[in-house]
């Protein structure tokens, strides 16, 4: 099991907002345009729902918790995220619509959440951090220096999702993607623990009309003023 410290003398940028907003892409792009570390929160849920998947037991996630327990603990003493991140092959199998549902499934749960916390830490290196996800501001480096929010409408946000499917030749209809995409909000939106919402501190875009370069041209203005 890997040993991880929190350091926070280090700079943070948070992005985050809901499935398809773009958050991913923006941070990417700030992230190599800073020279900062980056992280994209999802990847390590959805490590942990395919693992559920490879082992078969996915399936009982709402009807054994001691099953789910005990998995949660075999993924996290032997270091099977860290695995996963030297595996390309199991790296782009990850991102897939029902991959994505079982970590949505399982992100509702406080003690899975509680006990993946540490692997966002990891990535909390010098020269800094540009982090996104539904709670990078607010429950997982509250602290950050910058918190950004990215918004836009379901609509658009379901067109985006269906290009990113495609490229992997995966083919779906834009009502039943559209169906899965606001159970999503809503599980994301109001659950328990760490739902997803726009704090006070948070910078807000909606990228709706935006381009990309025009969302990133915002972020960056915001960024280096707040960093000047």
């Amino acid at each position: 099991m890997v040993f991880i410290m929190i350091n926070k003398f280090v700079p943070v940028i948070t992005i985050d907002g809901p499935s398809a907003s773009g958050k991913s892409t923006i941070c990417k792009i700030v992230s190599k345009i800073l020279g900062w570390n980056i992280l994209s929160s999802g990847l390590i849920y959805r490590s942990f729902a395919f693992f559920l998947k490879k082992n078969k037991i996915e399936k009982y996630i709402y009807q054994d918790y001691n099953l789910l327990i005990r998995y949660l603990n075999i993924f996290i003493y032997k270091d099977v995220f860290f695995y996963f991140l030297k595996d390309n092959n199991i790296f782009n199998q990850i991102y897939t619509s029902e991959i994505d549902n079982i970590a949505s499934k399982l992100s509702v749960y406080y003690f899975v959440r509680k006990l993946l916390l540490p692997y966002h830490y990891f990535f909390r290196k010098l020269p800094g951090l540009v982090a996104d996800g539904r709670d990078m501001g607010t429950i997982v480096f509250p602290d950050a220096n910058i918190k950004i929010f990215i918004d836009s409408n379901i609509n658009i946000r379901v067109k985006r999702r269906m290009l990113q499917l495609q490229k992997n030749n995966i083919y779906v209809s834009f009502n039943s993607l559209k169906y899965l995409m606001k159970d999503r909000d809503d599980r994301d939106c109001n659950r328990f623990y760490a739902p997803l919402y726009c704090s006070n501190d948070m910078f807000i875009i909606d990228s709706t009309l935006l381009s990309i370069e025009q969302v990133i041209d915002n972020v960056m203005q915001y960024v280096y003023k707040k960093l000047h």
